[in-house]
């Protein structure tokens, strides 16, 4: 049976899961199923390979489905949240990331209870921040006895934007809690297996050696980034850079860095292949060292997901089996999502797979187009056809999770992608001469100077591109029915194209040029349309006016630039907001906070003198950003107000304001349930 066909059936079992509730009486029924199907699978085996086919192709769709509810929270056995007596948790450390002010580490919980001695063995995960300056206390593998006062992760209310919740639900992390400095103690440390530990050794030796050869901040980030998995150094800027370009996946570990290992491990072996037993070893080593690299940088989906296509590839002949290369990564897709079906949802997993399938279908063909009879032209061509073929199945994801495209990722690619197998071989061969006495001494020096200048090199390239005009389109929108359509015709082009139906070609022609007039339509509308929102941002007011693409600030109180972006960028893009416009500029007229904007009366950012002011029209929106409530108490009772809507900023007095509200019998909308848009009829 093809895995790869098995590996379509098993994710659309996995969202459908995700889609509805299985109750455990309900997972019951969905195992018989399952056993019965595969049953009757192996009867109609012989007399109907169709019917075995379809039969098998189902019980894969529920065993989708059942993999993913076993991984839901409701099927955890002994959650520590579940247990009542929980005032005491005892974690273990699985990963840390070093923040700016803290540590945020992913805990598994091992024990509970209100005392020490009687404390019951639970299970689950959960999302720690400890004080930065224990840094150095608090290590992979640690054993920590800490308070419980986790609390679950809030919703985002604001529209449009990241569900950070959701997120860490994927992976099984569903309540956070801050370990103050003198609440906790580390009980031991290093409490790692084997394999763990090796990476951890090994990752701190590569790191040592980062820091003494490789001297600026942006060099070591890259390195950091490519070596260790580890993007803490990489600042705004830098990261800008590599995202307008189009270069950013060479800083996270993926398929790419993996399959460079290999090629280079493989290569230094190739001395050693007349002796004996030489190709099971050269095997075993290979192997070993693509794992161990892949441990090392967090085991991400992408190195995974890489390292599983190899461990396949290379261990097949040995086997006697070979694998087309579709199959292979469909049994690199089935693993993972059998060890964790939450992977199906991240980004990482979604851009591996689709960059790997659109690379191997869409390179043969373009590579055909033209045929230099020089070879450095023809490398050249064969580096940009790699790019473009990437980004045929890319772009719309691409687009739908990050809002824009960079034009010249063509152009990165024929230097990020030879830079990053030169930085990676550079490495190992620092690293390995590092081991050993005497050339350590030699080698070692020098090759962390090349990686130096290289990293500097690489670095000035992708600041060069960037500096060019018209880099990248941004603040483009797509939902997901969009991507859908659009996926429908890309997958139409490539069955049209492997069964050289010229009308499967055409219809994804039409299909996408239907999708883009009707997008455009679409868009033009929302543009148009006038509106105004008022974000919940706890302890900080955003109320806007969107008009024509413009938008106007009524009310800015934020402390930091990067809250602003989180939580109204997402908003402002599928609003196609261009820039922003004073008040004058957009004709509302303003008097001590009583805004007319285009015959819609607005209160915000209310003055005394507001109080001698009369007004015989209603009053559409009151928006309360402050905890003045002695003056919002007089103005209430003054104007006639249809609305009152009371943001993130309004704390203290925000109890005592909606009881006045409710005896007044005035609607009001709370943020905290939700950001407040008022659509305008102009």
């Amino acid at each position: 049976m093809p895995l790869a066909k098995l590996s379509i059936f098993l994710c659309l079992g996995i969202i459908t899961a995700e889609s509805i509730d299985i109750s455990h009486h309900q997972f019951g029924y969905v195992i018989g199923m399952i056993g019965l199907i595969i049953l009757l699978a192996i009867y109609f085996h012989n007399s109907s390979r169709m019917a075995a086919s379809s039969l098998i192709y189902i019980s894969t769709i529920l065993i989708g489905a059942a993999t993913y509810t076993v991984h839901t929270k409701e099927f955890v056995h002994q959650h520590y949240s579940d247990i009542e007596s929980n005032d005491i948790l005892i974690v273990e450390v699985k990963s840390k990331k070093l923040n700016q002010n803290n540590i945020q580490c992913n805990v598994r919980v091992e024990y509970t209870g209100n005392h020490i001695e009687t404390l019951i063995q639970c299970n689950g995960h959960l999302l720690v921040y400890f004080p930065i300056a224990k840094a150095d206390q608090v290590e992979e593998g640690s054993i920590i006895l800490l308070p419980n006062n986790a609390y679950k992760i809030f919703e985002n209310p604001n529209p449009l934007t990241f569900d950070y919740k959701k997120y860490l639900s994927r992976k099984k992390i569903y309540e956070q809690a801050y370990a103050y400095d003198g609440q906790y103690s580390v009980l031991s440390q290093n409490e790692l297996n084997f394999i763990y530990k090796i990476a951890s050794k090994s990752k701190r030796h590569i790191q040592s050696l980062i820091d003494a050869y490789v001297t600026k901040t942006n060099n070591k980030a890259i390195a950091q980034a490519m070596l260790l998995g580890d993007r803490s150094l990489v600042g705004d800027d830098l990261n800008t850079s590599y995202s307008n370009t189009g270069a950013i996946h060479i800083l996270a570990v993926s398929g790419l860095h993996v399959g460079i290992v290999g090629l280079i491990i493989v290569a230094l072996l190739k001395p050693f292949r007349g002796l004996r037993y030489s190709a099971n070893i050269t095997l075993a080593i290979a192997l070993l060292s693509i794992w161990l690299y892949v441990f090392m940088t967090g085991s991400g989906p992408p190195s995974v997901r890489a390292a599983a296509m190899y461990t396949t590839v290379l261990a097949a002949p040995i086997a006697g089996r070979y694998l087309n290369t579709y199959n292979t990564i469909g049994a690199a897709a089935v693993g993972i999502l059998l060890y964790n079906p939450h992977q199906l949802f991240t980004v990482s997993f979604q851009f591996s797979f689709m960059a790997v399938l659109s690379i191997i279908f869409f390179f043969p063909y373009l590579d055909k187009l033209y045929i230099s009879p020089n070879k450095l032209m023809r490398k050249a061509y064969q580096l940009i056809i790699l790019s473009v073929s990437a980004q045929i199945l890319l772009t719309p994801l691409s687009i739908y999770y990050f809002h824009k495209f960079p034009l010249l990722f063509w152009l990165s690619g024929m230097v990020a992608v030879p830079m990053a197998f030169f930085i990676l071989l550079v490495s190992i061969v620092m690293i390995l001469s590092s081991l050993i006495p005497y050339i350590s001494e030699v080698v070692t020096p020098i090759a962390g100077q090349i990686l130096d200048t290289s990293l500097s090199f690489l670095n000035y390239c992708i600041d060069t591109i960037n500096q060019f005009p018209l880099t990248i389109i941004d603040n483009i929108w797509i939902d997901k029915m969009g991507l859908s359509i659009v996926y429908s015709g890309l997958f139409l082009l490539m069955i049209g194209l492997k069964k050289e139906k010229a009308k499967l070609v055409y219809a994804c022609i039409g299909i996408l040029i239907a999708y883009g007039f009707f997008h455009f339509y679409n868009k033009n509308k929302e543009w148009q349309e006038e509106s105004i929102i008022v974000y919940h941002i706890h302890k900080n007011s955003i109320a806007e006016y969107n008009h024509n693409g413009y938008l106007t600030y009524l009310s800015h109180s934020i402390e930091k630039e990067n809250t602003e972006t989180w939580n109204c960028r997402n908003y402002r893009t599928y609003k196609t907001v261009v820039d922003t416009l004073s008040k004058d500029h957009s004709g509302i007229e303003e008097r001590y906070g009583l805004h007319n904007i285009k015959g819609h009366l607005v209160i915000i950012n209310p003055e005394q003198q507001l109080l001698d002011y009369s007004c015989d029209h209603t009053i559409d929106l009151y928006i309360i950003n402050n905890d003045n409530f002695k003056l919002h108490k007089s103005l209430l009772d003054q104007f006639n107000i249809d609305k009152v809507v009371i943001d993130g900023s309004v704390i203290k007095s925000k109890f005592r304001l909606k009881k006045f509200l409710e005896e007044k019998s005035i609607q009001f909308h709370d943020t905290a349930d939700g950001a407040f848009i008022y659509k305008m009829k102009v």
